[in-house]
Protein backbone atom coordinates (compact mmCIF):
# COMPACT_ATOMS: atom_id res chain seq x y z
CA UNK A 1 0.00 0.00 0.00
CA UNK A 2 1.75 3.08 -1.40
CA UNK A 3 0.26 5.54 1.41
CA UNK A 4 1.70 2.87 4.57
CA UNK A 5 4.19 4.59 5.60
CA UNK A 6 2.41 8.14 5.46
CA UNK A 7 -0.31 6.51 7.70
CA UNK A 8 1.55 4.99 10.27
CA UNK A 9 3.47 8.81 10.54
CA UNK A 10 0.13 10.37 11.18
CA UNK A 11 -1.26 7.69 13.67
CA UNK A 12 2.22 8.17 15.39
CA UNK A 13 1.63 11.88 15.94
CA UNK A 14 -1.68 11.66 17.08
CA UNK A 15 -0.90 8.77 19.69
CA UNK A 16 1.73 11.03 21.09
CA UNK A 17 -1.29 13.97 20.66
CA UNK A 18 1.01 16.39 18.78
CA UNK A 19 -2.42 17.48 17.26
CA UNK A 20 -1.13 20.42 15.84
CA UNK A 21 1.25 18.38 14.06
CA UNK A 22 -0.66 15.67 13.08
CA UNK A 23 -3.27 18.57 11.08
CA UNK A 24 -0.30 20.24 9.34
CA UNK A 25 0.85 16.88 7.82
CA UNK A 26 -2.68 16.06 6.95
CA UNK A 27 -2.88 19.08 5.34
CA UNK A 28 0.03 18.94 3.06
CA UNK A 29 -1.13 15.29 2.29
CA UNK A 30 -4.62 16.31 1.24
CA UNK A 31 -3.08 19.35 -1.29
CA UNK A 32 -0.49 16.78 -2.98
CA UNK A 33 -3.61 14.24 -3.61
CA UNK A 34 -5.29 17.19 -5.19
CA UNK A 35 -8.12 17.17 -2.55
CA UNK A 36 -7.59 20.63 -0.33
CA UNK A 37 -6.08 23.89 -0.47
CA UNK A 38 -1.88 23.90 1.10
CA UNK A 39 -3.47 26.12 4.48
CA UNK A 40 -7.35 25.60 4.77
CA UNK A 41 -8.41 28.58 6.81
CA UNK A 42 -11.89 29.49 8.07
CA UNK A 43 -12.86 30.58 4.21
CA UNK A 44 -12.05 26.92 3.04
CA UNK A 45 -14.08 25.41 6.16
CA UNK A 46 -17.49 28.23 5.59
CA UNK A 47 -16.92 27.32 1.16
CA UNK A 48 -16.95 23.34 2.52
CA UNK A 49 -20.13 23.87 4.48
CA UNK A 50 -21.77 26.20 1.96
CA UNK A 51 -21.22 23.25 -0.73
CA UNK A 52 -22.65 20.58 1.39
CA UNK A 53 -26.11 22.46 2.03
CA UNK A 54 -26.03 23.42 -1.25
CA UNK A 55 -25.59 19.76 -2.95
CA UNK A 56 -28.07 18.67 -0.50
CA UNK A 57 -30.54 20.87 -0.73
CA UNK A 58 -33.91 19.59 -0.89
CA UNK A 59 -32.64 16.02 -0.11
CA UNK A 60 -32.69 13.52 3.14
CA UNK A 61 -31.21 11.07 4.66
CA UNK A 62 -32.99 8.60 2.48
CA UNK A 63 -32.20 9.58 -0.60
CA UNK A 64 -28.13 9.30 0.20
CA UNK A 65 -29.17 5.54 -0.55
CA UNK A 66 -29.88 5.95 -4.52
CA UNK A 67 -26.32 7.11 -4.72
CA UNK A 68 -23.86 5.28 -6.36
CA UNK A 69 -22.05 2.29 -4.51
CA UNK A 70 -18.79 2.98 -4.80
CA UNK A 71 -15.41 0.95 -3.77
CA UNK A 72 -13.16 2.74 -2.20
CA UNK A 73 -10.52 0.34 -2.05
CA UNK A 74 -10.35 0.35 -5.69
CA UNK A 75 -8.77 4.30 -5.49
CA UNK A 76 -6.66 4.81 -3.22
CA UNK A 77 -6.41 8.49 -3.20
CA UNK A 78 -9.95 8.91 -2.17
CA UNK A 79 -9.95 6.57 0.49
CA UNK A 80 -6.53 8.22 1.50
CA UNK A 81 -8.31 11.01 1.59
CA UNK A 82 -11.77 10.30 3.78
CA UNK A 83 -8.99 8.77 6.23
CA UNK A 84 -7.13 11.64 6.38
CA UNK A 85 -9.81 13.87 7.25
CA UNK A 86 -10.99 11.89 9.48
CA UNK A 87 -7.62 11.74 11.30
CA UNK A 88 -7.74 15.95 11.07
CA UNK A 89 -11.21 16.13 12.11
CA UNK A 90 -9.91 14.14 15.63
CA UNK A 91 -7.14 15.90 15.86
CA UNK A 92 -8.53 19.30 15.08
CA UNK A 93 -10.95 18.39 17.77
CA UNK A 94 -8.92 17.58 20.71
CA UNK A 95 -7.24 21.20 20.19
CA UNK A 96 -10.96 22.92 20.38
CA UNK A 97 -10.28 24.24 16.02
CA UNK A 98 -13.87 23.98 15.75
CA UNK A 99 -13.43 25.75 12.50
CA UNK A 100 -11.64 22.68 11.39
CA UNK A 101 -12.94 19.82 12.84
CA UNK A 102 -16.64 20.59 11.16
CA UNK A 103 -14.49 20.84 7.63
CA UNK A 104 -12.57 18.15 8.08
CA UNK A 105 -16.23 16.09 8.54
CA UNK A 106 -17.98 17.84 6.19
CA UNK A 107 -15.44 17.23 3.17
CA UNK A 108 -15.72 13.33 3.30
CA UNK A 109 -19.30 14.22 2.89
CA UNK A 110 -18.62 15.97 -0.18
CA UNK A 111 -16.50 13.40 -1.63
CA UNK A 112 -19.80 10.66 -0.88
CA UNK A 113 -21.59 12.72 -3.14
CA UNK A 114 -18.97 13.00 -5.80
CA UNK A 115 -18.27 9.78 -5.54
CA UNK A 116 -20.71 7.76 -4.35
CA UNK A 117 -21.60 5.44 -1.04
CA UNK A 118 -18.82 3.20 0.31
CA UNK A 119 -17.64 1.98 3.25
CA UNK A 120 -16.06 5.60 4.57
CA UNK A 121 -19.22 7.17 4.06
CA UNK A 122 -20.43 5.59 7.35
CA UNK A 123 -18.20 7.81 9.40
CA UNK A 124 -19.67 10.88 7.19
CA UNK A 125 -22.66 10.44 7.75
CA UNK A 126 -21.59 9.98 11.60
CA UNK A 127 -20.54 13.06 11.50
CA UNK A 128 -23.25 14.96 9.32
CA UNK A 129 -25.84 13.32 12.27
CA UNK A 130 -23.73 15.12 15.24
CA UNK A 131 -23.49 18.58 13.29
CA UNK A 132 -27.43 18.26 12.87
CA UNK A 133 -27.88 17.42 16.51
CA UNK A 134 -26.44 20.58 17.34
CA UNK A 135 -28.48 22.38 14.93
CA UNK A 136 -31.25 20.96 16.83
CA UNK A 137 -32.48 19.26 13.52
CA UNK A 138 -33.05 16.40 15.72
CA UNK A 139 -35.09 14.35 13.56
CA UNK A 140 -32.73 14.88 10.53
CA UNK A 141 -29.59 13.63 12.97
CA UNK A 142 -31.79 10.39 13.71
CA UNK A 143 -32.00 9.68 10.07
CA UNK A 144 -28.48 10.08 9.20
CA UNK A 145 -28.09 7.82 12.07
CA UNK A 146 -30.05 5.22 10.59
CA UNK A 147 -27.88 5.96 7.45
CA UNK A 148 -24.56 5.34 9.53
CA UNK A 149 -25.31 2.15 10.68
CA UNK A 150 -27.14 1.03 7.53
CA UNK A 151 -24.05 1.60 5.45
CA UNK A 152 -21.85 0.05 8.04
CA UNK A 153 -24.09 -3.00 7.97
CA UNK A 154 -23.94 -3.32 4.24
CA UNK A 155 -20.00 -3.75 4.68
CA UNK A 156 -17.58 -6.45 5.73
CA UNK A 157 -16.70 -6.36 9.61
CA UNK A 158 -13.09 -5.03 9.43
CA UNK A 159 -14.25 -1.76 7.99
CA UNK A 160 -17.29 -1.80 9.99
CA UNK A 161 -14.66 -1.83 12.84
CA UNK A 162 -12.82 0.90 11.88
CA UNK A 163 -15.29 3.31 10.91
CA UNK A 164 -17.20 2.28 14.80
CA UNK A 165 -13.54 3.04 16.27
CA UNK A 166 -13.53 6.27 14.02
CA UNK A 167 -16.97 7.12 14.58
CA UNK A 168 -16.67 6.58 18.67
CA UNK A 169 -13.37 8.82 18.97
CA UNK A 170 -14.51 11.49 17.19
CA UNK A 171 -18.17 11.35 18.97
CA UNK A 172 -15.93 11.08 22.61
CA UNK A 173 -13.76 13.96 21.62
CA UNK A 174 -16.79 16.09 21.53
Amino acid sequence: HKFLAYNVLIDSLQTQKKYRETIDEVNQELYVLGFGPRKPGLFDALRTIFQVSRQLKGRRATDMSSLTAYAYKDNDEVTQAMNLLFSTAIAAWSLSDVTTSIASAFKPFLLTLKFGVGPLSAFAFACHASILSFQGKLEDAYAYGELTLATMERNDIDTERECMARGTAWVTAM
